[in-house]
């Protein structure tokens, strides 16, 4: 089979540890992957072998085995190397060396050898680089953080992702906003899904002029410094009566929408080893500070967009206390799942990670609902156990424990949610009614992950 992405790194790495250089000289290896997915390599050589007369027959090897994929020249600390040559080899390494994760865990984790044996790699040995073009979200290696410490006197900061759409997610974020402003709760709920915006439809908000993406494009030209103001972009709505406050996306029904949306700089192709923020990140982390302290709301919800999104990923891994994963109980929300439970244990410390999963479109038939729920509980129970979520747990919970990370909060199908064009058309006196409704033991949920202290060592999603 022909080299391809997924397979030309353990080709790489089974070349260069079969290397005779590599039993005798090699100190440190850097894998590098560029923009394009290509390989590069950085050697620090031991002080007895840097000459590294073995280095053009490895770069031959290579070039021949790997084709197009691998990019020359391999870079080493060796005496005969140019000075410019060395002193990048050094700084690329430094790099490499000062990240926290210094090979993936998404990386090969074993080496074939000669005879076709496989061996685990030593870590001490391995680093990377990686260059992005997106995702850094979703790839970055150091531990996300939000804005503030989740303390009294700080409004929580609530993601709500789905990894598909379609799933009940904003009209979820909604409804819960409408709860606890009718508790007497303010709420600042934000748009992060600007491919596909509708947080003020939801909310019954006019189509603005000005939204969150005027805000973050006028931090790009600002550079991390946005010329609009909140009060520019934030507006106040009336929900059956109750204020809610609500940064829309941004007016969308024009072309000159999609040409800001093709401006937004999530990244600009750096590294996962830059301590920068992207521009967007800066500016969205600039928003939250000025809600914080212009309107000092008790919660922010943030809208997130499906799937594997940049502004959905910084809004579910960086900027959050809390995660409300969103979804039906089906096979396409557990393969997400997945990813995420991988990335959550990858970027979140466990004290800091607060899931709470909802269960939406179930049965409006109350036996056939419970059957579901069981089922599905059951399916992310194990799903939580294969991603060792609870290894860290002085006691692993019971499946059935409505405490623990992997319960699935169930809503059940309504009508007259549903079905509505916004919520400020759908009757939600029965959201409130009733003490035991599934929205009002959801907003319970939210509140409590919200209200948490820092959990003791051991425990996770609690």
């Amino acid at each position: 089979m022909s080299l391809h992405f997924d397979t030309v790194l353990p080709a790489l790495m089974g070349i260069v540890s079969r290397s005779p250089l590599f039993q005798e000289g090699m100190e440190k290896i850097c894998v590098i992957r560029d923009l394009r997915g290509c390989l590069r390599l950085v050697l620090h050589l031991k002080e007895s072998t840097k000459r590294g007369s073995e280095i053009p027959d490895l770069e031959k090897e290579l070039r021949g085995q790997l084709g197009i994929w691998f990019q020359g020249p391999i870079l080493t600390n060796c005496v005969d190397e140019s000075m410019a040559r060395r002193r990048t080899a050094e700084v690329l390494m430094e790099r490499a060396c000062r990240q926290k994760i210094g090979w993936p865990p998404h990386w090969p984790q074993e080496v074939e050898g000669e005879l076709g044996a496989k061996r685990p790699i030593e870590q001490e040995r391995w680093c990377s680089l990686e260059r992005v073009q997106s995702k850094e979200t979703w790839l970055s290696r150091t531990s996300g953080e939000p804005p503030w410490g989740l303390e009294q006197g700080n409004p929580a900061i609530v993601s709500f992702y789905s990894f598909k759409g379609g799933v009940g997610r904003t009209t979820c974020m909604g409804v819960l906003a409408y709860q606890l402003a009718k508790a007497g709760k303010k709420v600042v709920c934000v748009d992060l899904d600007l491919e596909a915006p509708g947080v003020a439809d939801v909310l019954g908000l006019a189509v603005p002029e000005l939204g969150l993406m005027d805000y973050l494009l006028s931090s790009l030209v600002g550079e991390g410094t946005a010329t609009l103001q909140l009060s520019d972009i934030c507006r106040r709505v009336a929900l059956h009566g109750v204020p809610v406050w609500v940064v829309p996306a941004g007016k969308s029904d024009a072309v000159a929408y999609v040409e800001k949306l093709a401006r937004l700089d999530y990244l600009s192709g750096i590294d996962l080893a830059s301590e920068t923020q992207s521009p967007v990140a800066k500016g969205m982390t600039n928003l939250l500070r000025a809600i914080k302290g212009q309107e000092k709301p008790d919660f922010v919800f943030l809208d997130c967009r499906a799937g594997f999104h940049d502004l959905g990923g910084l809004g579910l891994h960086d900027l959050a206390h809390v995660e409300v994963l969103v979804g039906r109980a089906s096979l396409q929300t557990r393969h997400g799942l997945e990813v995420i439970l991988a990335l959550q244990k990858q970027r979140r410390k466990e004290q800091q990670r607060r899931i709470c999963l909802v269960h939406t479109f179930a049965s409006a038939d109350k036996d056939e609902r419970a059957g579901q729920h069981e089922r599905w509980r059951g399916q992310l129970y194990e799903l939580f156990q294969a991603n060792q979520m609870y290894s860290g747990a002085s006691e692993i919970p019971q499946e059935a424990d409505d405490q623990a990370a992997h319960f699935p909060w169930t809503i059940e199908f309504n009508q007259s949610v549903g079905y509505a064009a916004s919520l400020a058309d759908a009757d939600l006196r029965l959201l409130l009614e009733d003490p035991d409704s599934s929205y009002a033991r959801l907003r319970r949920r939210v509140e409590e992950l919200c209200e948490a202290e820092q959990p003791a060592d051991g425990e996770v999603g609690r």
